[in-house]
């Protein structure tokens, strides 16, 4: 199930984001703006209660971070119903959601 994120899924968020550099960005983005801005729309992924993924659309730019048990079909549906310049997540989510033209930055 997707949803708007609110303050009280920032726990469950932390623990999904803890040790990973995308993860980071995505606490960076809600650490530094909340959850209540125009230009900063944050999701979270629930299968059974526990939150599995987070997608993250500040202005252009889309962050996904989701563990093994996400639902990546809807994931991929959601995410085709916006426009964006740039999506950053690791490479094995890029290639299973179904993106050919993906850029590995490393450093």
């Amino acid at each position: 199930m997707l949803k708007r994120a609110e303050i009280i899924d920032l726990p469950y968020i932390r623990e999904l984001c803890r040790n990973s550099i995308v993860g980071t960005r995505i606490l960076c983005y809600i650490l530094a703006y909340g959850f209540d801005r125009d230009f900063l729309e944050i999701w979270i992924i629930k299968e059974q209660d526990k939150v599995t993924g987070v997608i993250v659309k500040f202005y252009d730019d889309v962050t996904l971070l989701c563990d093994k048990n996400a639902d990546l079909e809807q994931l991929k549906a959601f995410i085709g119903m916006f426009y964006f310049k740039n999506l950053t997540c690791s490479a094995d989510l890029s290639f299973q959601l179904g993106f050919k033209n993906v850029t590995v930055k490393k450093g």
